[in-house]
Order: C-alpha cells, then structure tokens, then sequence
C-alpha cells in the first residue's frame, strides 16, 4: 500500500510541477496532455527494455508484456529513454523549439524518477542495486540545475542557445550511470547504451553551441 501511494504521488507531483513550471510559457491543455503522454512513454519504453534484457521472462504470452500489475518489471533507462522520445515527438506535433523544452521539462521528470525510485526502495527493503540506480539521476538533477543557471555566460558556448542544460545533464547522466553500472557489474550491451547516451549528447551539445547555427 505504501508503495503504492509514493508512486501515485510521484505521477501527481510530476504532473502538477510540469504545469506550474512552465504554464507561463506553454498552452495550459497541451501541457496537460504532454505529462500523461510523456509518462506512457516512459512505462513502454521501461517495460519493453525490461522485456529485452530479460528476455524469456513474459515470452509464455505477449499478453504479459502488458500486464504491468500481474507481471512486474520495470527498465529505468528504458523508461528515461521512451520519456525522451514521447516528449520529442509530441514537441515537434506542438510546433515548440525542442532543445529548449526538453531543458524546461527535463527537472521535472529526474524529480518524478526521484521520487519512484523511493517506491522502489521501500518495495525491495532497501536493495542496493535502487541506490544504484538513485544516484546517477540525483547527481544529473543537482549538477544540471546548477549549470542551467550559469552556461549563457561560458565564453566557449558562443550561441547561448537554451537546451545546454539538457544535453549536459544527459552527459553526466551517461557518465554517471557508466560508473555505477561498472561497480553493480552491468552486462556490456548496457554500458554501450549508457556510452551512446553521452557521446550523442556531446555532439548535440557541441551543435548547438555552434554560433554559425543562430
């Protein structure tokens, strides 16, 4: 029960703080719509990876990838990575500069995953592989937020474009989780993703940095 209801609280914070930060910039119903697009996402994308690298566990009926209750198994890099893409397509539907969105509403999602892992921890009593996993997205939430305040006045980042702060957090993130991922003993294919997540957002960070693209 307990679990439950810091789950359920983690969904509502994420939903009402996604509103209140940015309703001052973006349509009120379109935010709305994005935060329960955004999370349907991340529960494909977690529950497919998951699928993947257990793969055996649900293949006595594909029903059961769908049962999220029945059969539990959730992949939080899957989850972060189905958010992404959730949040990208809906943002190219709605017309909004991308880089500078995913800078806006990437707090509040390391908040919500935050927050779910809590659950997760109470659900596992206190299983340390959880802690693992905690701290990487701790570690990008804090040093994100920071660098968000500060990056327009880097004298290397010449165009001063806004979404610095999410291409930075998802280096630190991949960097971060490459680390505990190499103590917790992760198999390879995962250290390649964690890998590709920084080397992807070096590059972008690297282009939009770029003055030429103003």
């Amino acid at each position: 029960m307990l679990v439950t209801i810091i789950k359920l609280v983690a969904v509502l914070f994420y939903l009402y703080y996604l509103w209140k930060r940015l309703r001052d910039d973006y349509k009120t119903d379109w935010l709305i719509s994005l935060g329960w697009v955004s999370l349907l996402g991340m529960l494909v994308g977690g529950r497919i990876v998951y699928g993947l690298v257990n793969w055996g566990i649900w293949n006595e009926n594909w029903v059961n990838w769908l049962m999220v209750f029945s059969h539990p198994g959730f992949n939080f890099l899957g989850g972060l990575l189905g958010w992404a893409i959730a949040v990208y397509l809906y943002n190219i539907e709605s017309g909004w500069k991308n880089w500078a969105f995913m800078e806006d509403i990437l707090p509040s999602f390391w908040i919500f995953l935050m927050i779910f892992l809590l659950g997760e921890l109470v659900a596992s009593k206190g299983d340390i592989k959880v802690v693992f996993v905690f701290i990487p997205i701790l570690i990008s939430f804090i040093l994100g937020w920071l660098v968000s305040k500060k990056y327009r006045s880097f004298w290397w980042y010449k165009s001063g474009k806004k979404g610095f702060g999410f291409f930075f957090s998802m280096i630190v993130y991949g960097i971060s989780r490459s680390v505990v991922g190499i103590l917790i003993k992760e198999s390879w294919p995962m250290m390649v993703v964690y890998a590709v997540i920084s080397l992807v957002s070096i590059v972008g960070l690297f282009i939009l940095g770029d003055e030429r693209r103003k």
